[in-house]
């Protein structure tokens, strides 16, 4: 099924620079189909998926052409609203957490990324999906159930953005 409206939504903002996420189902359905909005193939969306404490998708929509990656979603430790913790699960958790990978990666304190960023946005933020992408580890069920085949890792996309010769800080390793 074609999404017009969603794929020229997705244009505009791509156009400007924005990298959007999308979670996908919280059931276990494979979105390949092309019934459902959020599991629109567009190079300006990222479709996210969840994964449990082992990597593995239990309970989340899948798909090899239209789910991008996975990310921790499922049961996930974290502070809880007028304080405290608790865990909370759901693909519109994991999918925050891939755009705060993402917001990261557009943090990098290198000149090149600013400079692609403000004179070229599209291409900006297509490197930094790239980046994302090429990123992702190759763990648990992921394989086979989603386009990178992995779970997005921050340390791991990151590093081609640190190798520039113009960024600011070049670490290795995260501390966390």
């Amino acid at each position: 099924m074609d999404h017009p409206l969603w794929c020229a939504f997705y244009d505009s903002l791509g156009a400007v620079g924005v990298l959007s996420c999308g979670a996908t189902a919280n059931n276990n359905l494979d979105m390949d189909g092309g019934r459902h909005a959020y599991g629109l193939q567009h190079e300006f969306m990222v479709s996210v998926t969840a994964t449990n404490d082992v990597d593995q998708r239990t309970f989340s929509g899948y798909g090899l052409t239209v789910v991008d990656l996975g990310a921790p979603g499922e049961d996930v430790f974290t502070t809880s609203i007028g304080g405290g913790y608790g865990s909370t699960s759901g693909t519109s958790f994991a999918s925050p957490l891939t755009a705060g990978v993402i917001g990261l990666l557009y943090s990098a304190p290198c000149s090149s990324l600013m400079s692609l960023v403000q004179s070229h946005p599209a291409q900006g933020a297509l490197y930094v999906r790239d980046a994302l992408f090429d990123g992702v580890e190759q763990v648990g069920n992921l394989p086979g159930q989603c386009v990178t085949g992995g779970r997005v890792n921050a340390n791991n996309s990151m590093q081609p953005i640190w190798a520039t010769a113009d960024c600011v800080l070049r670490h290795t390793t995260w501390l966390w």
